[in-house]
C-alpha cells in the first residue's frame, strides 16, 4: 500500500487512492478508499443486507475531492494542507493518531441484523469496535436503491461528508480555528465563548436557526451544544454555498430560516456566522459545481463518479508557458512580521525546541533567543508540554518554586521606552502578586514592574504593579498599582497579555487579547530603570505562579511609529495570535483579526 505523504509533502501531493478490497476495518466493511485525508470505508454484504455498489463509493470519494479542490479560486493552500493533515490525524493535530473515517452503508442501520449503529449490535461484527476506537468517525452516508432523486442523494452525501470535514478537519486548518471553531463543548470549559457558539447563539436569538427538535438545551448542556454546532455548521455551509436548491422543496424552515439560504441573507441576519464562515471555512473548502454534481448524482442511481485513482494529485497548477516570468519587487509576496523586526531585548519561546533542553520532558535549560540574557536559570522542574497549544510545545509550572529567571541584570529599556508581550494562562492564584512576568532592577531608585493577578482566589481581575517609592515615582497617577477595570482572564484560559511604557508619548498601558485592560494612563513621570532582571512565572517578591507559558518577548523602544501609536505592539499581538491559534480572541476591529502581520 502506498504510504500517505507527510504534511511536508502535501504541497505537491494529495492522495486519491483506488477502491481497494480491505477487511482490516472490522467485519462491516470489505472495501476502502483513501481520499484527501479521509479513509472511506464501504459496507459489504453483511447483516442480511446487500453490499454498497462500487460506483456509489467512488461518487462519495469524488465528493470529498470536490469540496477540497486545491486549484479552486480563494483557497489558501497552506491552510488546506493543515485541513488534510488534521483529517489524517497527523502528529500535532486535534485528534492526532486517530485518522478520520467516513462510513458508507446501504439503506439504514435498521436494515442490518444486528444493527451496527447500536451498542448492542457493534459486538456482532468482529473488529468493528476496534475500528471505532482507532478512528475519528461521526455520521454515515447511506446508499439508497430504487427510485431516487439525484438532488436528494446530493443532500444526503454532502450533509454527512460536511459533518465529517467540519468536525475533524476545520479545527486547526486556518490559524485561530482551533479556538474559534472548537465544537467540543464537553472538553472545553470556555465553550460558551467561542466564535462558533456566539455565531450560533446569534442565529438562534435572531430566529434564524431552531435546533429545538434535537438540542433544546443547547445553551446549557454541552452534549446538546455539540449536536447543535454540527448541524449549524452544515446549514451555514449550505447557505453560504446556496445549496438549498437540493433540499426537498428548497427549504428546511423552520429549522433554518429561508432568509438564510444565501450569503447576503446570512450577512444580514447572522453577521457573526457570515464572518465565521469566511474566516475559517472559505479558505479551505470549495463550493462544488452544481452541474458537476447533477452529472454525478442522477435520478435512480444514474451518473458516473468521474473519480480517478491517483497516488498523487498535484494541488498546484502546472505552468503551461515556457517563458520565465519576470518578478519585480512590487509583485514579491509580503514577508511575515517577526519579533526580530523590532528592537527585541529578551525572547523565550517554548515552540522553538532548539532554544532549550531537553526538547521534551522536564525543562532544565532555556536560552534567551536574543542573546541578551544568555542562558536563563530554570528553577524546579517545569514540564515541557508537547502539542500544548495549536500543535506547539508550551512550558508548565506548578507554582511550587518553579520559574525561569535571568542570572544577570541587562538593558531592557531605552530612554524610558519599553514594551513586552506574551502568551500565558494561569491554573490557580493564591497571592494577589502572582505574576506572569516581572522585572526587578538593581538600580536606584527602584523603578520596575510586574503583571499580576490582583486576586488570590483562583481568579485574575489583573493589575499592573509599579514601584513603592514615596517620591520620583514611575507615575504619580498610578502610584503603587493600576487595577484592570476593563479586562480579566479566566482560569485555565490562554491569553495574549502586553504592557507598554512609552516615555516619548507619556503613556503607560496594558492590553489583554488586543483590548485595553484599563484606559491608558498619560502620566509617565519617571522612567523605569534601564537595567532589569527578568522573571517569568515569578514576581518581584519571589512568589511563583501555577500556570503555563507559550512565548514572551520584550522590546526596548516605543510600541509604534510615534506618539502613542501602537502599530508594533498590534503586529506583535497578531504574530502571537496567528502562531498560537488565538486570532479568535482578538476584537473584531483588530488589524490582524483575520490576517497575519507582515513587515
Amino acid at each position: 500500500m502506498t504510504p500517505t505523504p507527510s504534511i511536508n509533502s502535501l504541497l505537491s501531493c494529495y492522495v486519491a487512492g483506488p477502491l481497494t478490497a480491505d477487511t482490516s476495518n472490522g467485519a462491516v466493511f470489505d472495501r476502502s478508499i483513501n481520499v484527501s485525508g479521509v479513509l472511506e470505508v464501504i459496507a459489504g454484504a453483511v447483516g442480511g443486507q446487500a453490499a454498497v455498489p462500487d460506483e456509489f463509493s467512488k461518487k462519495v470519494a469524488r465528493s470529498f475531492q470536490l469540496i477540497m479542490d486545491p486549484l479552486a479560486t480563494g483557497i489558501t493552500l497552506s491552510y488546506q494542507n493543515n485541513l488534510v493533515a488534521t483529517l489524517r490525524g497527523d502528529e500535532g493535530t486535534i485528534h492526532a493518531g486517530l485518522p478520520t473515517a467516513q462510513r458508507v452503508g446501504y439503506g439504514s442501520g435498521d436494515d442490518y441484523d444486528p444493527n451496527w449503529l447500536t451498542d448492542e449490535g457493534i459486538s456482532g461484527y468482529t473488529g468493528y469496535q476496534e475500528f471505532l476506537d482507532t478512528h475519528a468517525v461521526n455520521d454515515m452516508v447511506w446508499y439508497q436503491s430504487g427510485s431516487t432523486s439525484g438532488d436528494t442523494v446530493i443532500t444526503e452525501v454532502f450533509e454527512h461528508i460536511l459533518h465529517t470535514v467540519h468536525l475533524f478537519g476545520i479545527m486547526g486548518a486556518v490559524p485561530g480555528s482551533s479556538t474559534a471553531v472548537n465544537w467540543m463543548a464537553e472538553e472545553n470549559p470556555d465553550w460558551q465563548t467561542t466564535d462558533l457558539h456566539l455565531s450560533m447563539k446569534q442565529a438562534i436569538e435572531n430566529g434564524m436557526y431552531d435546533p429545538t427538535d434535537y438540542a433544546p438545551n443547547w445553551s446549557g448542556d454541552t452534549g446538546q451544544a455539540q449536536v447543535a454546532y454540527k448541524e449549524y455548521m452544515y446549514l451555514l455551509n449550505f447557505g453560504m454555498w446556496e445549496m438549498s436548491e437540493f433540499w426537498d422543496g428548497g427549504s428546511l424552515s423552520p429549522e433554518w430560516n429561508d432568509s438564510m439560504r444565501t450569503p447576503s441573507g446570512i450577512q444580514t441576519n447572522n453577521i457573526s456566522g457570515y464572518t465565521l464562515f469566511n474566516n475559517y471555512f472559505a479558505p479551505v473548502l470549495t463550493k462544488p459545481s452544481f452541474t458537476t454534481l447533477r452529472n454525478i448524482f442522477q435520478n435512480n442511481g444514474g451518473g458516473s463518479s468521474g473519480y480517478v485513482a491517483d497516488d498523487c494529485v498535484t494541488p498546484t497548477p502546472t505552468p503551461t508557458s515556457s517563458v520565465t516570468p519576470t518578478i519585480t519587487p512590487s509583485t514579491s509576496p509580503p514577508v511575515d512580521w517577526s519579533p526580530t523586526d523590532v528592537n527585541i531585548v529578551a525572547w523565550v519561546d517554548a515552540s522553538d525546541t532548539t532554544s532549550y533542553s531537553p526538547s521534551t520532558g522536564t525543562l532544565s535549560s532555556v536560552n534567551d533567543k536574543t542573546g541578551t540574557y544568555g542562558t536563563l536559570n530554570v528553577n524546579g522542574t517545569p514540564t515541557i508540554v508537547t502539542n500544548g497549544l495549536n500543535g506547539l510545545s508550551v512550558f508548565d509550572f506548578d507554582g511550587n518554586n518553579e520559574f525561569i529567571q535571568s542570572s544577570s541584570f541587562e538593558t531592557q529599556v531605552s530612554s524610558g521606552n519599553h514594551w513586552s508581550i506574551g502568551v500565558f494562562q494561569y491554573h490557580t492564584t493564591n497571592n494577589t502578586k502572582n505574576s506572569f512576568w516581572s522585572y526587578e532592577t538593581d538600580q536606584t531608585p527602584k523603578r520596575d514592574y510586574a503583571i499580576s493577578a490582583g486576586a488570590s482566589n483562583n481568579t485574575w481581575p489583573g493589575e499592573l504593579d509599579l514601584d513603592g517609592l514615596s517620591s520620583n515615582r514611575i507615575s504619580s497617577t498610578i502610584g503603587n498599582l493600576q487595577i484592570w477595570d476593563s479586562q480579566s482572564i479566566s482560569q485555565n484560559t490562554w491569553a495574549i497579555v502586553s504592557c507598554w511604557f512609552n516615555k516619548s508619548g507619556n503613556q503607560i498601558g496594558t492590553r489583554v487579547n488586543g483590548n485595553n485592560a484599563f484606559t491608558p494612563v498619560n502620566d509617565y513621570d519617571n522612567s523605569i530603570q534601564t537595567s532589569q532582571e527578568l522573571r517569568l512565572m515569578r514576581n518581584r517578591a519571589s512568589v511563583e505562579l501555577d500556570g503555563r507559558m507559550a512565548e514572551f518577548f520584550a522590546v526596548a523602544d516605543i510600541p509604534g511609529v510615534s506618539g502613542t501609536d501602537l502599530t508594533d505592539l498590534e503586529k506583535a499581538e497578531g504574530y502571537l495570535a496567528c502562531k498560537w491559534g488565538l486570532q479568535s480572541l482578538l476584537p473584531s476591529g483588530h488589524p490582524y483579526k483575520t490576517n497575519c502581520p507582515t513587515q
